[in-house]
């Protein structure tokens, strides 16, 4: 965008933006010169906070970012206290003889992101209120965690985790590095992400496992429906990523993708339909509002959309994978 054009955007975003929101517009992270071509443009469309923000796809490497952006001080309000995955991840009481069970046959969550090692010392970026930290001390790990918001870092405290109360670029250094990293929802969040990968390469083990779930950007979802694909999620979503172009970056930062796979769900379908029939009807699609609801739901309709969603992830179409890399 030239620089005039680019002048009056950015006053336009600022004009409509909440008062202590500041905005920063920012390069391409892996050294790329640019062009950038827009390719979206969307709004919180998860809790209606105002503001309308742009994704830019580099011309020379592929990678999409939002720009211009909530600055790492001000982005907070975009995480307001009924943050789902904040409430939706608090840890659960002392497990009885069916999770006990469900942990022995890996039927806990944890297999997609727990690689088949023997239990040593993991990190959870993006640990929330304790959940699936609970998981990993279950299966013998010796867990610690980092969380933005204070609100969920102190429910994962309170059930007994170590846990750092901020972002991960002012967490201090482990007292001994990690055999495993889980990341998972947490990469498309970083304002650095190839900087945050380093500090994780550089605190973890020759070998040790970064894993995660995360949108993936090449999917069908995001090029049919652009600003309303459900895993956008502007402007918390600050980077999205293909296969292609985050295997770029964690090779940048001293890991090497081994294994990525469709994860297995139908809440980016689900979601972004329920969008799109909203915007199509001003808000006013009773249809698309139950379907909205849907991901966050707890709505007995996920039982049985096993096989859709089985198909969907035979074809790559779900709208998120799930990523193995190693340290090297």
């Amino acid at each position: 965008m030239p620089p005039g054009e680019q002048a009056v955007a950015l006053a336009a975003q600022r004009a409509a933006l909440p008062p202590q929101v500041q905005i920063e517009d920012v390069p391409c992270p892996m050294g790329c010169p640019g062009p950038d071509t827009e390719i979206a443009r969307s709004w919180d469309r998860l809790h209606g906070v105002s503001g309308t923000f742009t994704v830019v796809r580099c011309d020379a490497c592929g990678l999409m970012r939002t720009t211009p952006r909530p600055t790492l001080e001000t982005i907070g309000i975009y995480y307001p206290q009924a943050y789902s995955p904040h409430l939706a991840t608090t840890a659960a009481p002392r497990a009885g003889l069916l999770k006990r069970l469900a942990i022995a046959l890996r039927l806990d969550g944890t297999k997609s992101l727990v690689p088949p090692v023997p239990a040593g010392a993991a990190l959870e970026i993006g640990c929330a209120s304790g959940r699936f930290m609970q998981k990993l001390r279950a299966r013998g790990w010796k867990v610690s965690g980092i969380e933005p918001s204070r609100e969920a870092a102190a429910r994962a405290a309170a059930a007994g985790f170590s846990v750092h109360a901020g972002p991960l670029e002012t967490a201090p250094a482990p007292a001994e590095p990690f055999d495993l990293i889980v990341a998972s929802h947490t990469i498309e969040h970083l304002h650095d992400p190839l900087g945050c990968l380093r500090r994780m390469r550089a605190w973890s083990k020759d070998g040790a496992y970064l894993t995660c779930e995360i949108p993936d950007a090449g999917g069908l979802l995001f090029r049919r429906f652009g600003g309303a694909w459900y895993d956008l999620d502007l402007p918390r979503h600050l980077f999205h990523f293909t296969r292609s172009t985050l295997a770029a970056m964690l090779a940048k930062a001293g890991w090497k993708l081994v294994h990525a796979h469709c994860h297995r769900t139908l809440n980016g379908l689900a979601g972004t339909l329920g969008y799109s029939l909203r915007d199509r009807s001003e808000g006013k699609s009773a249809l698309g509002n139950a379907l909205m609801r849907f991901p966050d739901s707890g709505s007995r309709l996920k039982l049985l959309s096993g096989p859709l969603s089985g198909l969907l992830k035979a074809v790559g179409q779900t709208g998120r994978m799930v990523v193995w890399a190693r340290a090297v």
